[in-house]
């Protein structure tokens, strides 16, 4: 489920970039399959064609991401 205060984007097909604003309160989580990006102020690209989700990011420097899969 969504927690209180967390932003979700679900990506079922395609590519989508993402500036994210630091905020570890409300945190930031792309859906692509059975991958969940979670983002508290970055900078990345999630494309997922199919059945893969490759992820990239492109600028660590405003935060902290996390990979779960």
């Amino acid at each position: 489920g969504v927690a209180v205060g967390e932003r979700r984007v679900e990506l079922q097909d395609g590519q989508g970039l993402f500036d994210v604003t630091h905020n570890r309160l409300r945190p930031f989580r792309v859906q692509a399959g059975g991958v969940v990006v979670t983002a508290v102020g970055t900078r990345f690209d999630v494309q997922k064609i199919d059945n893969v989700a490759v992820v990239t990011v492109v600028d660590a420097l405003h935060g902290d991401r996390q990979l779960d899969e």
